[in-house]
This record gives structure tokens, sequence and C-alpha cells, in this order.
């Protein structure tokens, strides 16, 4: 194995043994983590997983491009500017 695919492996390792692993005891923390491992490089339910498909924050983006800026409103009631005076 090539150092990169070590370094990630070791990142999955530390992230299974923080977040999906029992703290009672060591030998169950060491279970569930290997058990964990082990999942996650099995082919077969890797590819069981929904892919990823387009970034919904992409989407977001496209929809924040097309919205008007606010109304500035004085007592809850929309405001032209052809009906403030400034002076």
């Amino acid at each position: 194995m090539s150092e990169g695919a070590q370094e990630a492996r070791n990142k999955d390792f530390k992230y299974s043994r923080l977040h999906n692993s029992r703290k009672c005891s060591r030998v169950s923390t060491n279970k569930d983590v290997i058990h964990n491992l082990l999942i996650s490089s099995d082919p077969f339910i890797t590819g069981l997983r929904p892919q990823w498909t387009a970034s919904p924050q992409l989407e977001l983006v496209k929809k924040a491009k097309k919205m008007s800026p606010p109304r500035a409103t004085i007592d809850g009631h929309g405001v032209d500017d052809d009906s403030v005076d400034l002076d």
C-alpha cells in the first residue's frame, strides 16, 4: 500500500474509534472498530450505497442568484423608493 492509502485508513480508524464504537472496554471498542473497517472495505457493501449526485449547494447558489433583494420595510409594510421622504 502507498503511504497515502495508509494515512487515509488511519483517518478512517480514528473516526470509527471516536464515533462508531462502544467505549465501555478496550475489547468492545476494538471489535467495533474492526467490524466498521471490514464493512467499509467490502466492495459489495460499499457498492450498495447510493451514488452522489450534483451538489445541492450548487442548486442553492443558482436559486440565490435569481432572488431579488428584500425591500425595506417600515412597521411591517413594504416601502417604495419614490414614497420615502429622506428630508
